[in-house]
């Protein structure tokens, strides 16, 4: 069965600010705190947040042992459609390039808390069947290859439709999606439900959060 989750459109402004190595008292410091309010409006009118995930019994090998391990699957997407990333488009092509930063990223934030908002409902209705749960894998991660993008949306398009499109290189539109595993069992090694970009290898991730700070 292909379940879906309501999740809350949340960003958090000061993170997003962090992120993009904005503080300190500069005057692109100070605008860019002025528009981050009427910019995650903007965000939470256009966002279509989708977030979808089955739990199937494990019948493929993924060389990886925390997920080997498991009796069960759950195949996951979220994602909060086209129409932001097309008004970052349009701020970009105006030349409104903080704007379009600010607004950019702020989609981010909402991609990944609706994510972590999932995942602790996937975690409560494993418990309630007697499962525990790893941590979460996502293709291109660690030892996990990008081609598990494929097999991912695959077993969700076998339940129903999902609004995304992979290219030959396994990218993703619209871009702000994301496709990951969850491994579950009654006797496994358990892990956080939540990501945590200090465990990660991608250093180079588009929505990596452990940045250090600059002043602009």
């Amino acid at each position: 069965m292909l379940e879906s989750v309501k999740t809350a459109c949340v960003a958090d402004k000061n993170a997003v600010c962090q992120r993009l190595q904005i503080t300190g008292d500069s005057l692109a410091a100070s605008h860019s705190r002025e528009l981050c309010p009427q910019l995650l409006t903007l965000a939470e009118t256009l966002c279509q947040l989708t977030c979808l995930y089955t739990l199937q019994p494990r019948n493929l090998s993924l060389g990886i042992p925390g997920l080997d391990q498991c009796s069960h699957l759950v195949f996951c997407f979220v994602s909060v459609g086209p129409r932001l990333g097309e008004a970052v488009g349009d701020f970009f092509q105006k030349k409104d390039y903080l704007e379009g930063f600010l607004l950019d990223h702020l989609g981010n934030e909402i991609l990944f808390n609706a994510s972590n908002q999932m995942n602790e409902i996937i975690a409560q209705r494993l418990y309630a069947q007697g499962m525990i749960h790893t941590s979460r894998y996502s293709p291109g991660e660690g030892n996990l290859g990008m081609e598990y993008q494929a097999v991912i949306l695959e077993a969700l398009q076998r339940l129903g439709e999902i609004p995304v499109q992979l290219n030959d290189h396994y990218m993703l539109s619209p871009e702000k999606s994301i496709l990951y595993l969850i491994g579950a069992g009654e006797d496994i090694c358990g892990g956080s439900i939540r990501h945590d970009c200090r465990r990660c290898d991608r250093l180079d991730c588009y929505f990596r959060s452990d940045f250090s700070e600059k002043e602009v």
